[in-house]
């Protein structure tokens, strides 16, 4: 009530430009929305691809076999060929990286389910932890509270993981934990 009766009071001229700041707000807020929502659902398809590219890459190394046959230049060819069609991004670093990505979430993991939901950045953070439970609190935190990578990496290394798990365990099972 009091917005309207405030509106009266105002001239037509300051209604008018109240009205196009709201119409500016509008619009701005739905190409802001439009923007997180095409980012979010390119980072998706590229995490995928990425496992995808791991999974070829330890296929090719390992043919058929349960070990990879070492001495392959696979990889450094590999990210030779794709750094000239595509440019960067493919380092061998960044190879190695996606063929880690595909051994730590296999296809049925909560890891790979959350993958597309989170930042490959992140996930490059997330999946050199070897405890699978301590990846998952990670990936999840890291989602929920929607935390940055600095934010994440100084969470990792401060080991906040053990510390929320030692406030939840009972008084005896800490003390048997820490021995």
């Amino acid at each position: 009530m009091e917005k309207k009766s405030e509106l009266l009071k105002q001239e037509p001229s300051e209604i008018l430009i109240i009205k196009e700041q709201q119409f500016y707000e509008d619009v701005r807020l739905i190409l802001q929305r439009a923007r997180e929502e095409a980012y979010n659902s390119v980072n998706g398809i590229m995490t995928y691809a990425y496992w995808n590219v791991g999974r070829r890459i330890v296929e090719q190394e390992q043919y058929g076999e349960t070990k990879a046959r070492y001495g392959s230049y696979l990889i450094k060819n590999l990210s030779e060929q794709l750094s000239d069609e595509f440019g960067t991004g493919f380092s061998v670093a960044n190879l190695r990286n996606c063929r880690q990505f595909y051994l730590v979430f296999p296809e049925d993991s909560y890891g790979f389910s959350m993958a597309g939901k989170i930042p490959w950045s992140h996930l490059r953070s997330i999946m050199r932890i070897s405890d699978e439970e301590e990846r998952n609190f990670y990936l999840k935190k890291a989602l929920t509270e929607n935390w940055s990578v600095r934010v994440l990496e100084r969470n990792i290394k401060s080991g906040y993981y053990k510390r929320m798990l030692s406030t939840q365990l009972p008084d005896k099972e800490i003390k048997h934990w820490r021995l």
